[in-house]
């Protein structure tokens, strides 16, 4: 593995605007990693409780992003068509092309402030700009492991949204058993999906097919859900954030026949989600967005963090039904067994991988590495 040059990394001093008051409201067991591109350098700071750590790493914004883009075009984040005619050719090859540029993005991202990182501590990763599209999970470390494989991690916007949302710590536990709803197109792992919930979940709620309509969503998060789960197809507007979208049915089709609608962001915004404090988005693209300096991403995720929702699960590309339907499975099997969200996602990935090698040699992160963690406070309080 290639070391980077020692002049490449710098320990820098650097300020954070109210820095010691951000600092007292993170907990024990987490560590913020935040990275800020310049032109030409990258920024990255790691701060708990006790202490900052401040990385320079000498790579321009420009490098960086071309870098990120090579990285998921190789995994098939991008021209999905193109990336299954490279891995019908050659598997082999892709896979080792896509494991070169994820053990590349380590060096740069990561191994300026590994050995800082602590075991069992929780990981908030806040990105900047082409960061935000990448799957940290599917970065390679030095001992060629996947990141996913050594890390429990989750992404969150800015530390100060983290500290104004903090509340007290809380357990999944507390709330038994959690009000379940999944809202879901007809896809072809439908009827797998609903049958594996329903044993999981005691009266979950579906809102299935034609049923899965703007007005019978609302109605059911007037009743109370507590974990809300779409299971549907959407598309990511990158240039008009607010005319991003999922489909459902409506009610106003032709000869009373239910057709399908697009609910556009603006109008997802105008339901309440006071009782939800999970949304899981099994849905093309809903992690994508226009990247807003200083803003970072405005997508999906961010409509129901508007909405008051703490966590969201959500995918960064075009997600393969019959593996994302699996590791959803595992991962609300993980959530009925206490473990908290990034753990039970954490182990729906390992799962995958595991499986992945096993029947095809080959764990492509593709097929995993889609679904990320978004959380805007630190503790979870369920309602």
């Amino acid at each position: 593995m290639t070391e980077l040059p020692e002049d490449q990394i710098k320990i820098i001093t650097a300020s954070v605007p109210n820095l010691q008051t951000l600092q007292k409201s993170i907990p024990l067991s987490a560590q913020v990693i935040e990275y800020r591109l310049t032109p030409d350098t990258l920024l990255i700071w790691l701060i708990d409780r006790q202490r900052v750590i401040a990385r320079q790493v000498a790579i321009s914004s420009p490098a960086l992003e071309q870098i990120g883009q090579d990285f998921l075009q190789s995994l098939g984040g991008t021209d999905l068509p193109a990336f299954k005619a490279r891995v019908a050719h050659n598997r082999q090859s892709v896979y080792h092309e896509n494991r070169q540029i994820g053990r590349r993005l380590y060096q740069l991202l990561w191994e300026p402030i590994a050995e800082a990182i602590e075991p069992n501590r929780r990981l908030f990763i806040i990105p900047d700009g082409i960061l935000h599209r990448l799957p940290f999970s599917a970065l390679v470390t030095p001992d060629e492991r996947f990141f996913e494989e050594q890390y429990v991690w989750v992404k969150a916007p800015s530390l100060a949204i983290l500290a104004e949302n903090s509340s007290p710590q809380a357990s999944w536990g507390q709330l038994q058993p959690p009000r379940f709803l999944m809202v879901a197109d007809n896809l072809p792992s439908l009827s797998t999906q609903t049958a594996l919930l329903s044993h999981f979940f005691v009266n979950p709620s579906f809102l299935v097919k034609e049923a899965a309509t703007y007005e019978s969503l609302q109605e059911s998060l007037r009743q109370g859900a507590n974990i809300v789960y779409f299971s549907v197809h959407a598309v990511s507007d990158e240039r008009h954030p607010m005319n991003s979208y999922i489909e459902l049915y409506s009610n106003e089709g032709t000869n009373g026949h239910a057709q399908k609608t697009k609910v556009y962001a603006r109008e997802l915004l105008q339901l309440s989600f006071a009782e939800t404090w999970l949304a899981v988005l099994n849905a093309c693209e809903t992690a994508n967005g226009k990247i807003a300096r200083g803003e970072g991403v405005l997508n999906l995720v961010r409509i129901f963090a508007l909405g008051k929702v703490p966590v969201v699960i959500a995918s960064l590309w075009q997600n393969d039904d019959r593996f994302s339907a699996q590791i959803t499975g595992d991962f609300f099997k993980g959530i009925v067994n206490s473990q908290d969200h990034a753990q039970a996602l954490h182990q729906a990935k390992l799962l995958a991988i595991q499986k992945l090698r096993r029947d095809y040699q080959f764990a492509f992160p593709y097929f995993w590495a889609v679904f990320e963690v978004y959380q805007n406070k630190w503790n979870i309080q369920p309602q």
